[in-house]
Parts: structure tokens; C-alpha cells; sequence
């Protein structure tokens, strides 16, 4: 028995389950054309049926931060700081607004920063030297570092430096040479 009635709904409407409809189909043909980022070139974001906001990763059973009966490992202040730098401008109180200038400061608080000093070049002069022995006339001379072959060149340190970066680093030649220029 076949039941035929007539549903009379808004434009609006109208277009919206058409907008849908067409997506579901969109859908559909994605699904039967079986594509997704491991069968073809779209993007892992692009897969049907993913949410970025839930992460893959399984969850732990440990909370996050440090774990209970982990040794705290930090670096420690060097007693000996190679340079201080005395923050003591306190003119005024903060409160009062009292001249502190001529009040004397006591040490409240100290931290300490590392810091990496660039890397400067350093010219070594390596210089051999003449004598004549007065006995037989003969000039001796120093010796030189074995390694020196030539009147101006690198050091070994510098040589292993440069084959550290491009065999272990990957460096490209290129970026090596902007190094030393």
C-alpha cells in the first residue's frame, strides 16, 4: 500500500537539507574512493571521522610533573660568580615615599645567570728561531709544530669542529664556509 502525502516545509529549510544532502553525498563517494593521507596525498587533517582536539596518544597512568621518589637534579650556584651585578637602587620607600638614599642596604636575594661568551677568533703566532754556534759556525733552528704546513692556517681543533658539523651534523658546505668568513 503506498501512501502519498504532501510535507510543506520553509525555503530556508528546504536549502539546508539540500546543503546536507549534498555533503552526505560528498561523504559517501569519499568512502567508497576509499582516500584518506595513507592511500593518497590529502592531509592526516583531512581524514573523515578524526578530531584534532583528541589526542592518539593513549592516556597514562602517571600525572604530569615530577613523579613521586624522583631525585630533583638542578644546576647549583658557582660560589665564585665570574662577574656581580649590585641591584641597589632603592631611593625611595615604596609605601612612604621616604628619601632611602643615605639608609644602608642589606643582601636580600641573589640569583645567578650562565651565560655563554661568544666565540672570538684568536691569531697564534707559532716563530722559530736562528742561533749560530760559535765553535763551529753551524745555524741551528727551532723547531715548529709538526702540524704547521703552511704560513697561515687553521687549528686541529678547528678541523675537527668543521668535520664534527658536517659528518655528524649534516651541515652543508656551504653553511660550514659562512662560518669562517
Amino acid at each position: 500500500m503506498l501512501i502519498e502525502a504532501l510535507i510543506t516545509i520553509k525555503k530556508s529549510d528546504y536549502d539546508n537539507l539540500l546543503t546536507l544532502v549534498a555533503s552526505l553525498q560528498e561523504e559517501i563517494r569519499l568512502f567508497k574512493n576509499g582516500k584518506n593521507s595513507k592511500s593518497s596525498h590529502t592531509n592526516p587533517s583531512h581524514d573523515l571521522q578524526r578530531s584534532n582536539s583528541k589526542s592518539l596518544w593513549p592516556k597514562g597512568v602517571n600525572k604530569t610533573g615530577g613523579q613521586s621518589g624522583h631525585e630533583r637534579k638542578t644546576s647549583h650556584m658557582s660560589p665564585t660568580p665570574d662577574k656581580i651585578i649590585d641591584h641597589d637602587e632603592i631611593n625611595f620607600c615604596q609605601t612612604c615615599a621616604t628619601n632611602l638614599e643615605n639608609v644602608p642596604a642589606s643582601l636580600f636575594e641573589s640569583k645567578q645567570e650562565v651565560v655563554i661568551t661568544p666565540i672570538a677568533v684568536q691569531y697564534i703566532e707559532h716563530r722559530s728561531y736562528q742561533k749560530k754556534s760559535n765553535c763551529c759556525g753551524l745555524m741551528n733552528f727551532s723547531k715548529l709544530p709538526s702540524y704547521l704546513s703552511s704560513n697561515i692556517q687553521y687549528s686541529p681543533a678547528i678541523e675537527s669542529m668543521v668535520t664534527y658539523f658536517h659528518a655528524y651534523q649534516f651541515f652543508p658546505i656551504k653553511r660550514m664556509v659562512g662560518l669562517f668568513n
